[in-house]
């Protein structure tokens, strides 16, 4: 069974800048490669190919229904659950937060039409950089991006996106996308 989960894509230029700016040489923390950047608007997990159809399709439906374009920033540098004891090292989302927050809910509601359970924990917007193999501080020369602008981006769709588990990493295959707009309708 494929492991899904619903993202958006990040801009290669500012994927770029990310992974250059932040300097990687902790070897407490597993970096992302940059390649593998996107902000997931939901997890799904392990899913039959029949419950990946309706993914595709609730995707599909919440995409053609978005008439706007999401215009969206990366700025700072941060950790969950907090500098002090950092498991995931990420990269905050700024700009159009109120739609993107909309376009996740959106999407939420989509899935659960299709019958998969509400995520209960609130949405926060971010990309993931870097995990800790053991909690601890987030490092200083880290720390030293809370405030930096990464650049900014206008998402071009929204995607279906398979994980596929390997020593390696996780290998991350396209299995369906949907446009969205990129400028404002005339």
């Amino acid at each position: 069974m494929p492991r899904i989960f619903i993202a958006l894509p990040v801009d290669a230029a500012v994927r770029r800048t990310i992974a250059g700016a932040i300097p990687k040489e902790d070897g407490a923390v597993r970096w992302v490669k940059e390649h593998q950047y996107h902000i997931t608007l939901k997890f799904l997990g392990e899913i039959s190919e029949h419950e990946l159809q309706q993914t595709c399709a609730a995707v599909e439906q919440v995409g053609r229904a978005w008439t706007e374009p999401l215009h969206l920033a990366v700025r700072g540098v941060g950790a969950f659950p907090n500098t002090a004891r950092a498991r995931v090292v990420w990269v905050g989302i700024t700009g159009d937060v109120g739609p993107l927050l909309r376009l996740q809910r959106s999407v939420e509601q989509a899935l659960a039409g299709a019958g998969f359970p509400a995520e209960r924990r609130p949405f926060t917007p971010h990309v993931t950089v870097g995990r800790l193999r053991d909690p601890g501080p987030l490092p200083e020369a880290v720390l030293a991006y809370e405030n930096f602008n990464f650049g900014t981006w206008t998402v071009p769709a929204v995607q279906v996106v398979e994980s596929t588990l390997r020593p390696a990493g996780p290998v991350y295959t396209v299995r369906h996308e949907v446009a969205l707009p990129v400028s404002a309708a005339t």
